[in-house]
């Protein structure tokens, strides 16, 4: 037998001893009774997670506008045209 015929043997007998699944004798009836009694609903996130996040990004956001607010934007004196063109050809005087 080669490595791979090997293999397959192997895999094919580890199943050996092993036993169907089974499922509980009762579990017909806790299904039908879950059904008769109906779902009960399991919060994903507790309430309180929820709130702090809520919290968390209200305060990110305020701390936003806060800052863009108080961070002034440097000036630049806007000049005419007449001057940016006289800077933009004054090489040209020359020729």
């Amino acid at each position: 037998m080669n490595n791979q015929e090997k293999f397959a043997e192997e895999v094919i007998n580890s199943t050996a001893g092993m036993q169907r699944a089974t499922a509980p004798a009762d579990l017909y009836e806790r299904v039908m009774e879950h059904m008769q009694t109906g779902r009960k609903t399991v919060p994903l996130l507790p309430k309180v997670a929820i709130w702090q996040a809520a919290a968390a990004i209200l305060l990110l956001a305020a701390l936003n506008v806060y800052i863009c607010l108080q961070v002034k934007q440097p000036t630049v004196p806007t000049a005419n045209n007449s001057y940016i063109e006289q800077e933009y050809f004054s090489h040209t005087e020359s020729i």
